[in-house]
């Protein structure tokens, strides 16, 4: 059998020479494979958007997982994951207007260092499963078969357990999950609605595990094909479903929103002189809407950088252009209570100007918008009386659900005069960093609301990739759950999205002083996703567990009895060539 593999790699050879030689010899240098995966990871988001780099920005990856020892396969995926989540991350440098660049540089240095350490696992997990899958000595194609689709669905079962530890652990940080990097590929991500976005990453990574596997078994490429049309079908399937769901016309009943982003430069924003003339740009570029017929108007996330409902005459402006256009206003400040709490906080204001609820924000972001107690005791005076007010929001506990007034025959009644469910409309929001947790977001929903919609302040992070890559999540929230979805983002991008995550034909993004209009359909159905929520990563997390066992178990078997398994080793060229060695156990 041996003899045969080497007759194989002989004969190819053979083949091109000269780019064969110059491809073999990158292949064989592992650091390039990993770095390069890293590095064709980012490419495929924003801000470059190649989306189809994804589907084999993995391939160098799993293909050196064959061919290198446990711990440099951990060495490896740390170095794939440095570059991944730095592409992922750097946006947090720029923040050195706001603070020291020595810090900044630090934090970023130290959440990549953290994040690359699930890559590093990836990769370690993988080479452990793979060595522990049982090697079929039969030549046919078919008795290999069980170890070869081992071998494919190995991947993206880890990846996805890994990608649904790191949404939660530490208060989690699901940002840059792969499945982000196909937002704009829409046929594939209706799926998205039953599997979500980790399901989306699932696919993303099985492909790239076919293709890596089809390669490592070129000589064998009869035996490869067998291999990959599982996952071939499944995405040839998902692909048409989504073109299918993309054909349906929206219908039913629908609103007119409008967002008035303001678009205020982040060094602007919170320097005390400018406060006045950043509430005028408002109110006036809301005047302008004057005469249209509105729902809802929608300001972003901390839109006027002080607490109005402490503020009497501005308060009072407020209310009269809410009573000026007939139309119920939410916005958003922060705010601080009677008891000497403050909060990250979205008000809605009906058309007579009455506070209808609110809505404090509940996953606040570590560092940025709360520092843990114990470390904050911790901390010298100087930079707690820095911190306080600045980076220590409180948490909120309640998810509001907005009533919206209804129209009738042009005049607008209180929702509670509402006599039917078609005449009613309830809305949430989610602000900022929470749209980028799935199973958070999908308990708005869950709770009957009938749209949704992101407020942010993205300001900080103008000129880096952060806004899109933060705005692909609304498109993701929005398929899941089948709900139109408003994401109004003050230094981002503006946008209505539909429940198929089209974009609406108007988009404002930074710095453009503009407002947006446009219709909001209401959804009264739960989609899969909505109601069960992250069911396969939760799978993919048990069957993770379950092989870590397994794993274990075999270990321990092989050391009882004495012996080590014959150890192989592969490589291969960039057309993949299979170098093929054994060597006997060491007694």
């Amino acid at each position: 059998m041996i003899s045969k593999e080497l007759n194989e790699v002989k004969r190819a050879r053979t083949i091109g020479p000269f780019w064969r030689a110059s491809l073999f010899q990158i292949a064989n240098k592992p650091w390039l494979l990993a770095i390069l995966s890293g590095v064709l990871i980012v490419f495929s988001f924003p801000s470059f958007n190649l989306s189809f780099l994804a589907w084999i920005s993995m391939v160098p990856l799993l293909i050196l997982v064959k061919k290198v020892q446990v711990k440099t396969a951990f060495i490896l995926g740390l170095v794939a994951g440095f570059f991944y989540f730095l592409g992922m991350t750097y946006w947090i440098i720029p923040l050195a207007p706001y603070a020291n660049i020595a810090i900044t540089i630090f934090a970023t240095l130290l959440l990549t260092g953290y994040l690359c350490v699930y890559t590093g696992c990836f990769l370690l997990l993988l080479k452990l499963g793979i060595d522990a899958l049982p090697m079929s000595q039969k030549d046919s194609s078919l008795a290999k078969l069980p170890s070869d689709l081992a071998f494919i669905f190995l991947p993206p079962i880890v990846w996805t357990a890994l990608e649904l530890i790191r949404a939660w652990l530490l208060t989690g940080f699901p940002w840059g999950s792969i499945g982000y990097s196909q937002w704009n590929n829409l046929p594939v991500i209706q799926i998205a609605s039953y599997v979500g976005v980790y399901g989306i990453s699932f696919i993303v990574v099985l492909v790239n595990a076919a293709i890596a596997h089809f390669i490592l078994i070129l000589p064998e490429w009869r035996r490869g094909l067998y291999a990959v049309v599982l996952p071939a079908v499944i995405l040839i399937a998902i692909s048409t479903y989504g073109s299918i769901q993309l054909a349906r016309p929206l219908s039913g009943q629908k609103l007119n929103i409008a967002i008035v982003p303001g678009n205020i430069p982040q060094m602007e924003k919170w320097k005390g002189e400018n406060l006045f003339g950043i509430f005028s740009k408002y109110l006036q570029t809301t005047e302008r809407l004057a005469g249209e017929k509105l729902d809802l108007i929608v300001w972003p996330e901390t839109s006027v950088p002080t607490n109005l409902l402490r503020r009497p005459n501005m308060f009072k402006q407020l209310k009269s252009t809410t009573q000026l256009l007939n139309t119920p206003l939410l916005f958003g400040i922060p705010y601080y209570d009677d008891d000497a709490n403050s909060y990250n906080a979205a008000f809605l204001l009906s058309p007579a100007g009455e506070i209808v609820d609110k809505y404090y924000k509940i996953h606040l972001v570590p560092f940025g918008e709360y520092t843990p107690r114990r470390l904050k005791q911790l901390l010298p005076e100087v930079i707690r009386e820095k911190i306080i007010g600045v980076m220590d929001f409180d948490k909120g506990e309640t998810f509001t659900i907005f009533p919206l007034h209804v129209v009738k025959d042009d005049v607008r009644y209180h929702p509670a005069a509402a006599t039917s469910p078609a005449d009613s409309s309830k809305f949430s929001i989610v602000i900022c960093f929470e749209s980028a947790f799935p199973d958070f977001f999908r308990k708005f929903v869950k709770s009957g609301v009938n749209f949704m919609g992101v407020v942010t302040n993205d300001a900080w992070f103008t000129g880096t990739a952060a806004p899109e890559q933060h705005f692909t999540m609304s498109v993701l929230r929005a398929i899941e759950n089948r709900v139109s979805l408003f994401h109004a983002a003050n230094g981002g991008i503006s946008a209505i999205i539909d429940p198929y995550g089209r974009i609406s034909p108007k988009v404002v993004k930074y710095p453009e002083n503009d407002f947006i209009i446009g219709e909001i359909y209401l959804s009264r159905d739960r989609t899969f996703y909505t109601s069960y929520g992250d069911w396969l990563p939760g799978i993919c997390l048990k069957l993770t567990v379950a092989s870590l066992l397994w794993i274990a178990v075999i270990r321990i078997k092989r050391r009882s009895i004495g012996k080590r398994m014959p150890h192989w080793e592969y490589g291969i060229n960039g057309i993949g060539i299979f170098l093929f060695q054994a060597r006997e156990p060491r007694l």
